[in-house]
């Protein structure tokens, strides 16, 4: 079940959602701003340690305005911290975020 959050309160949630398998989605300007942990970017079953150290755990950010896409970047399991910085970036603190769990 999705949920909104102003963007002030809400990273936290999105820590979360990324942690479990989800994004969160904000329109900014006519821009759509997407931060995604889906099955494109995590393994299917983690493995037992150490191999689960290996495996991807990666965060996708995404900003489009229609269907083309004019940002996409990346963002390794120790720049989950930056990834979110990006996504809420120049964000009202009182704007609401789109928080979706898989």
């Amino acid at each position: 079940m999705f949920q909104s959050v102003p963007a002030g309160k809400a990273r936290s949630a999105i820590k979360r959602v990324l942690k479990q398998g989800g994004y969160c989605s904000v329109e900014v300007e006519n821009v759509r701003r997407m931060l995604s942990h889906d099955l494109m970017d995590r393994p299917l079953e983690k493995l037992p340690w150490p191999f689960s150290s290996l495996q991807a755990h990666d965060v996708r950010y995404v900003e489009a305005r229609g269907t083309d896409i004019l940002k996409e970047q990346v963002f390794g399991k120790n720049d989950i911290d930056r990834a979110i910085d990006t996504f809420l970036n120049g964000i009202d603190p009182s704007r609401d975020i789109l928080i979706v769990p898989e």
